[in-house]
């Protein structure tokens, strides 16, 4: 049994048929990266060939609305969201939550729309932390954020819409 195992490990290493390198053969354009043998935009970037920056329909103040899990929230602000331009894919939201500013970061997607952005864990002005996804919807231009965050020793799980202003 051990001999039919490494014969069978030798054939998928020579012939790649055992979920082998599947963008070993794939050549994608600029500003785009193979995975699991489709071309996906890199983060930033977003087109048929992910030539466009995604982050101008970003830019802008808005209006923001908090709904909590816990039937909490109704707090609304008015954010700002900027471009860090050495970076394309990084965003600046300012005046999160009336006080602080946290990054988010727009990622390349199947559908090459950069409608999807991540706010990866971090600090929230050393009293507390938060972390969550979202989605930029095109139609409205309203960004729908879940995120879960800790300020001042309470946890919460909320969701955050941006209207433009």
């Amino acid at each position: 049994m051990r001999k039919l195992s490494v014969v069978f490990i030798a054939l998928c290493a020579l012939f790649s048929s055992c979920g082998g390198d599947k963008c070993a053969k794939v050549q994608c354009g600029v500003n785009q990266i193979c995975n699991s043998g489709n071309c996906f935009c890199n983060d930033g970037y977003e087109g048929t060939n992910c030539d466009v920056l995604s982050s101008p329909k970003y830019i802008g103040n808005y209006l923001a609305s908090e709904v909590c899990n816990n039937g909490s929230g109704g707090l609304t602000y008015y954010p700002n969201i900027q471009q860090q331009f050495s970076r394309p894919s990084e965003l600046q939201i300012n005046n999160f939550i009336n006080q602080f500013t946290i990054t988010a970061y727009i990622r390349g997607d199947a559908s090459k729309t950069g409608n999807n952005i991540e706010i990866p864990e971090q600090q929230l002005g050393g009293s507390g932390t938060i972390y969550g996804q979202g989605v930029y919807s095109p139609y409205d231009r309203r960004i729908t954020i879940n995120l879960e965050y800790t300020l001042n020793f309470q946890n919460k799980a909320c969701t955050h819409t941006f209207y433009p202003q």
